[in-house]
């Protein structure tokens, strides 16, 4: 009677976790392994909350690989302003040419620009400003310092119509100079290229938000 009490006690003991019965501590090499695996969780989650908090540099990743993209230009108001912008990035990927065609315009130099919203409305206010992710003053598409969507002028002639092409560097289709959805608009009068923040150059008589070609989108599908 007295030893079946002893194994009660024991038992009871047992139950409550004291030291007589507790599980023998880890050894060294378990407990090292055990940490790593600690330390491997928390640095795959760190790099998943990292990634989440980054702003989408692209907004939309389908569009990552384009190769062209256009903006289909439209008056803002009741002239009869048209045309397309077509941007297509070299062979070597490090500069964007630019080809600008457009009609309806008043004779003579027009400023033509990036400005950072996808939306025309309002006569092109909504487009909101230039185009300046490294938020510093605006000049010549030629000067040290300048707006991403800093295009300089384009020129009309007699009859209205712009056909030219540009080549800059400034552009892109990735990364914080990436131009996809944002709006190409042409102003009233000319870019002197230096006074702040826009060049003076009146009001945005054109616009088109820049889009990946149709024919791109239709060979990705």
């Amino acid at each position: 009677m007295r030893t079946a009490g002893k194994i009660l006690v024991l038992t009871l003991l047992c139950v409550a976790g004291t030291t007589a019965c507790e599980r023998p501590e880890p050894r060294a090499t378990e407990r090292v392994a055990d940490q790593k695996a600690v330390d491997k969780t928390v640095a795959v989650l760190k790099e998943a909350d990292s990634e989440e908090s980054k702003p989408a540099e692209m907004g939309q990743d389908e569009f990552a690989r384009i190769g062209v993209a256009n903006a289909e230009i439209a008056a803002t108001g009741d002239s009869e302003i048209s045309g397309n912008v077509r941007f297509t990035p070299d062979e070597g990927e490090s500069r964007m040419r630019v080809d600008v065609l457009i009609q309806g315009l008043n004779p003579g130099m027009h400023g033509f620009h990036i400005h950072s919203e996808p939306d025309c409305g309002n006569e092109g206010k909504s487009a909101g400003g230039h185009f300046n992710p490294y938020e510093v003053a605006h000049g010549s598409p030629n000067s040290e310092r300048q707006h991403v969507g800093d295009l300089g002028n384009i020129t009309a002639d007699q009859d209205g119509k712009v056909e030219t092409t540009i080549t800059t560097e400034q552009l892109a289709f990735t990364g914080p100079n990436n131009i996809l959805h944002r709006a190409v608009v042409v102003h009233a009068d000319k870019d002197d290229l230096r006074t702040q923040p826009s060049g003076d150059a009146g009001a945005r008589v054109a616009c088109g938000v820049v889009l990946p070609a149709m024919d791109v989108i239709a060979e990705q599908r």
